[in-house]
């Protein structure tokens, strides 16, 4: 017999990786998929920091054009953004959602970038601006196809409220740390000052090198976060409802928009956060000219603020989720754009006012102690805000019964490329209003020219202050969120006992209490002696005694949790008894009659147990063979239970029926099951 060989996407996407909805994510999934932000904070903080004064300051074109050639893109964001973000929620594979588009990405997104910062030696005005308008719109395209599934991909790993906290804080960190990589590399080793260029940024030539080492990391962690996070496939398939793919209509993405914006968390939270992304867009698409132009820094002076942003970000990220459980998120953010809108302009404000240090290292410290603390800031409102969107997704599927998760992070995917996009329109058309983009050398800016500049540069962050007054009717906190995922399990519950072969279990009147656990079960016989049971247990799991013992023969089973099956022989008197255990332990006998001739046959092959255990849930899944045994060909007259104790002592004791007063397997009225044999596995 000849093997056959797997296929790539066979061998890529083997293994599994089980997400328990109320655990941490393993550490090695948050870690891969941490790297997967790298390739946004890349293309962010070129796209704030050089790109506008690349084109304008060093390729020569007008301010108001490169402005207009980034806002250009963000009409195909409109665009692109939802429809993959729609698409790649319908998407249907044995790959699952997500991972496809992940991979169709890798070598688009770091070409198009390279092209963008590099365009053809002697291109000047129109030509130019075609240039930057195309390359603009191919690499932030490009990004969408990775970035929004990837991010939907995060708010899939779990469901609980502070762990999507900590997700985002993994993808968040994993994102500056790359973006402190590049700045240490572009002004260390790339833009470096020397007698003959004391301003390298504004000469070309550095940026080309600049293009492929953003370009090589993009690819290197983008590709790593795909292969590295192929093992959740298995459990996020799993968890898809089963529902046909739905074929693609540009109509239907639009509805699906709408529909989220008919969430009032969600409208509340996406207008907060697009305008949040317009002043940190302007502020960023200015930041370089400030630099350069307003403070005088050199290159050093430059590339010490910027970690120091970086820094400050970084340093933040461990806070986020102890605000969150501190002050709920919604204050989180509150806080986060104050903190950031503050200290971001505090500087300027003061300069312009005469109170700034004097002192050229003073005024550099005060510098980056400003940066430091907004950016501290301001990655808690990042944060929060990435981790809000998973939870009104969760509101989403209660209200309409399917996940959204693409479309939701598409709309912010949308919202955080407005950063670029209008902020970089906003921020050329002030460069040629105050006439700075018509200056190359920081010495000869007249003074009134800096004033002018100042003194806009501290009016932009009235755009945060309307987007707080936007968030205010944002409502979804940590007790409306764990009400939601309760009625979410219920409906989910419901429709697990409507499957075909699914029984709800019933709890002994006396021993047991209904609203502490619920069992489902079924069984299927696959073949002549052969029978599949899956058990479903949902209730406080953690407060179990459960047997984690060796996947062996065992007796006594039943003194901690365990699930059964009793089988009528050929012999109406006799039947077989098969206990099960969430560790793999298991145990068979045979009885002549009732609690009668008790045996344990040898030769028995042991079964194949697999369970999965999550705090709220525990599924056992047993397939038996019985060949052997004296079982009847006809229907088998069966009964299902299970013994669910408690750490405490408490014992519940679930069947199809109960026969007596008192707990009793054993008896023949609890056989209530017949089971044919079916075709169905």
């Amino acid at each position: 017999m000849t093997a056959t060989k797997p296929s790539f996407t066979d061998r890529y996407f083997n293994g599994g990786t089980a997400l328990p909805d109320d655990k941490p994510v393993p550490g090695r999934v948050r870690g891969f998929y941490g790297l997967g932000q790298s390739a946004e904070a890349i293309k962010n903080w070129a796209f704030g920091t050089l790109l506008l004064i690349y084109y304008v300051q060093v390729l020569g074109l007008s301010g108001s054009l490169a402005g207009l050639a980034i806002a250009i893109a963000l009409g195909f964001d409109a665009i692109s953004d939802p429809a993959v973000g729609s698409l790649s929620d319908n998407f249907k594979s044995r790959y699952g959602r997500r991972h496809p588009f992940m991979l169709g990405a890798l070598l688009p997104l770091p070409l198009c970038f390279f092209a963008l910062f590099w365009p053809p030696t002697g291109l000047t005005g129109f030509g130019l601006f075609l240039w930057l308008t195309f390359f603009t719109v191919l690499t932030r395209t490009a990004l969408t196809f990775f970035n929004v599934p990837y991010q939907a991909l995060g708010a899939e790993l779990s469901r609980d409220y502070h762990e999507r906290t900590v997700i985002v804080m993994f993808r968040m960190g994993t994102g500056y740390v790359a973006a402190l990589l590049i700045v240490f590399i572009a002004f260390t080793f790339l833009f470096v000052s020397s007698e003959a260029t004391p301003d390298p940024q504004l000469t070309r030539d550095p940026y080309f090198n600049f293009a492929i080492v953003c370009g090589g990391v993009m690819f290197l962690t983008t590709a790593l976060s795909t292969w590295g996070t192929r093992g959740t496939i298995p459990a996020l398939v799993a968890r898809e409802k089963k529902r046909p793919p739905q074929p693609f209509r540009l109509g239907q993405i639009y509805k699906d928009l709408f529909q989220a914006f008919e969430n009032p968390s969600f409208r509340a939270l996406i207008i907060a956060v697009f305008l949040v992304f317009v002043y940190l867009g302007v502020h960023s698409a200015l930041a370089t000219h400030l630099k350069t132009f307003f403070w005088h820094l050199d290159t050093n002076g430059i590339r010490a603020w910027q970690m120091a942003s970086i820094v400050g970000a970084i340093a933040g990220l461990p806070f986020a989720p102890r605000f969150n459980r501190i002050f709920e998120k919604k204050m989180t953010v509150i806080i986060g754009i104050v903190g950031a809108t503050v200290f971001s302009t505090l500087p300027v404000l003061m300069k312009l006012i005469h109170l700034s240090p004097q002192n050229p290292d003073t005024l550099l410290i005060f510098l980056c102690a400003c940066a430091l603390i907004g950016s501290f800031a301001s990655i808690q409102a990042l944060i929060s805000a990435g981790s809000m969107i998973a939870d009104i997704a969760d509101e989403h599927e209660l209200t309409h019964g399917h996940r959204q998760e693409g479309i939701y992070f598409g709309a912010l995917s949308f919202a955080a490329k407005s950063t670029s996009g209008l902020g970089n329109l906003i921020a050329g058309v002030v460069l040629d209003l105050i006439t700075l983009s018509t200056f190359t050398d920081p010495l000869t800016v007249p003074a009134d020219v800096l004033i002018h500049f100042g003194w806009v540069y501290t009016l932009i962050p009235i755009i945060s202050i309307f987007s707080l007054w936007a968030f205010l009717p944002y409502h979804l906190d940590k007790k409306r969120h764990d009400e939601i995922i309760r009625q979410l399990e219920a409906t989910h519950w419901r429709e697990r006992l409507e499957q075909d072969f699914v029984t709800e279990l019933v709890p002994h009147a006396d021993h047991s209490s209904a609203s502490t656990y619920k069992l489902a079960a079924e069984a299927h016989r696959t073949a002549p002696g052969r029978l599949k049971l899956k058990f479903h247990l949902t209730g406080n799991i953690n407060a179990l005694e459960i047997n984690e013992g060796a996947p062996t023969r065992q007796d006594s089973l039943w003194q901690s949790t365990c699930f059964e099956a009793f089988i009528s022989g050929v012999d109406p008197d006799a039947y077989i008894e098969i206990n099960l255990a969430p560790s793999g332990a298991w145990a068979l006998y045979t009885f002549k009659g009732y609690r009668a001739g008790q045996t344990s046959p040898e030769g028995v092959h042991a079964p194949n147990i697999t369970s999965e255990r999550t705090g709220h849930h525990l599924t056992l899944s047993a397939e038996l063979d019985l060949t052997g045994l004296d079982l009847p060909e006809t229907p088998w007259r069966m009964g299902l239970c299970a013994i669910v104790k408690e750490q405490s002592g408490a014992t519940h004791y679930f069947a199809l029926a109960h026969a007596s007063e008192e707990p009793d397997f054993h008896h023949a009225d609890c056989f209530v099951m017949e089971l044919e044999l079916a075709t169905r596995p």
